[in-house]
């Protein structure tokens, strides 16, 4: 029995509906072309540099944390390992894994809309979720484009439950959900408060059920279990390397010693989720009045549960404190669900969600993206040739104080530090909370005189450690020569040489 037939009414089975596998096929598409202008670019965004990196160097046996540091989850870079042993270690791997993963989410909306709203309005919910990672700064790599779907598929799972009265089966389907939400949690830790709230419903289900107390801490106690089981092993494997503390500083200590924003970059980052986020929140408010007006029953349930994960996610927002425009597309496909019975609600629907999702089209600015991919490319391949003649994976590495940390990859270099996120040792937030003296390990790295370091005409990250600032210039000055400089957006990158190395031609 599909969610549809087990949840909706009989007036909301409309004939129109489209088959899934056409839906599906449409929003592969959509993702295909919304992604196009980034495949294949090798610095499309920060992060999923390293993630990518870290991926690739797991496969010839390095291991996270011990020789390759970052503080997001093991199965993350699992992910991007696996990706890049099927399709290779060029960016284009996980990027084209992305692309499905986005369309595979679109459709996981597109399934959970068909019960709230007709055929169509579900349709333009799957395409708005598409547009709207886009938007949101999800356009590549990050690990929102590949978490998603696993939240979307907990609460697919959990909609059938909601006029389930069997405790049997309401046990079993709840162990699903919560070993999904294990998994998530590997994917990214802010989605813990999803995991709670899942956790919560659960919980309510079976006591709706008649489940006694007794019963109801048992399948707490398990379910916790089940939850933490995939960051269980990942644990174990560390506790067998030796180096479980750096797994767990890395993993649930790290996060709590990062500095915070500056209230200028607070605001201003604010400001731009604020314009994205209005149109969707507005859809969202209309879906709730329509909701009220025309669900009845079953559906109307569905759209509190959704309305209350959309509330968990917005806490997951909040709560690491510092606002990062991508860290608001998790609340995106809950504000898209709850505007679901919106748009689906005849031509006046229709026409206001597909103006939406041209204002998010609008916003996306693809044809800056496709400018900014041309140059970015251009950039790397052009950083790539001033540098790899002068480095090589044994004893002469090339040292990015400031750049792309895929020139790593593109150069063949060896890694100077296990700390190769230029952010972990460049940027002031960061000043105390890599588990090391960021400086001191800068001044390791300096001593061990790294054949090409990459610098900066100015910051990406909001304010540079000013030590660390001061002693990347003066052993410039006094050890290196600048041999080229290149434009790379929004500022020029400069690769400098040991003097005793000589420039090749």
């Amino acid at each position: 029995m599909t969610i549809e037939t087990a949840i909706a009414p009989p007036r909301a089975r409309w004939a129109v509906l489209p088959p899934s596998y056409l839906a599906m096929a449409w929003l592969l598409l959509l993702s295909l072309a919304v992604r196009w202008p980034y495949l294949g670019d090798p610095a499309p965004d920060y992060d999923e540099q390293l993630y990518s990196l870290v991926g690739i160097r797991m496969l010839e046996g390095a291991v996270p944390y011990v020789d390759i540091w970052d503080r997001k989850p093991y199965g993350l870079f699992l992910l991007f390992a696996a990706i890049h042993w099927v399709g290779g270690p060029h960016p284009l791997a996980y990027q084209a894994a992305a692309v499905v993963f986005a369309a595979f989410g679109g459709w996981l909306v597109f399934r959970i809309a068909r019960v709230l709203s007709d055929g169509p309005g579900a349709v333009l919910s799957g395409a708005l979720y598409i547009i709207g990672l886009t938007l949101f700064r999800v356009q590549s790599g990050q690990s929102e484009v590949f978490y998603l779907p696993v939240a979307l598929g907990m609460l697919l799972l959990t909609i059938p439950l909601l006029q389930q009265r069997e405790l049997t089966r309401l046990q079993r389907g709840s162990a699903a959900i919560m070993l999904l939400g294990g998994v998530l949690l590997q994917l990214k830790y802010t989605a813990l408060p999803q995991c709670l709230f899942f956790g919560a419903t659960c919980l309510w289900l079976q006591w709706r059920a008649g489940a006694n107390l007794g019963r109801l801490v048992r399948f707490a106690a398990a379910a916790a279990l089940l939850g933490i089981v995939p960051t269980l092993l990942v644990a174990l494997y560390y506790l067998r390397l030796g180096a479980i503390e750096s797994f767990a500083y890395a993993n649930f200590l790290s996060i709590f010693e990062r500095g915070g924003l500056s209230a200028e970059y607070m605001a201003f980052y604010g400001m731009i989720v604020a314009i994205c986020a209005f149109p969707y929140v507005a859809l969202a408010l209309a879906g709730m009045v329509r909701a009220r007006r025309a669900l009845a029953g079953r559906p109307r349930a569905v759209w509190v549960l959704v309305a209350l994960w959309t509330l968990a996610n917005v806490i997951g927002f909040a709560m690491i404190g510092n606002i990062y425009i991508h860290y608001f597309a998790p609340v995106l496909p809950g504000l898209i669900l709850m505007a679901s019975p919106f748009l689906g609600q005849g031509i006046t629907g229709r026409v206001i969600g597909g103006l939406t999702l041209a204002f998010s089209l609008f916003l996306a600015n693809f044809s800056s993206q496709i400018a900014t991919s041309q140059s970015n490319r251009a950039g790397i391949a052009r950083l790539t040739s001033l540098i790899a003649p002068h480095v090589d994976r044994q004893d002469a590495c090339l040292f990015v104080f400031d750049g792309p940390t895929q020139l790593y990859r593109t150069t063949g270099s060896c890694l100077p530090t296990r700390y190769v996120y230029p952010d972990h040792l460049s940027n002031s937030m960061e000043a105390d909370a890599i588990g090391t003296d960021s400086v001191a390990e800068l001044k390791r790295v300096l001593a061990s005189r790294p054949a090409v370091i990459v610098t900066a005409s100015k910051p990406v990250v909001p304010r540079y450690n000013p030590q660390a600032a001061s002693l990347i210039e003066d052993a410039v000055t006094r050890d290196y020569r600048r041999i080229g400089s290149v434009s790379f957006f929004p500022r020029h990158l400069h690769v400098n040489l040991r003097r005793d190395l000589t420039a090749a031609p």
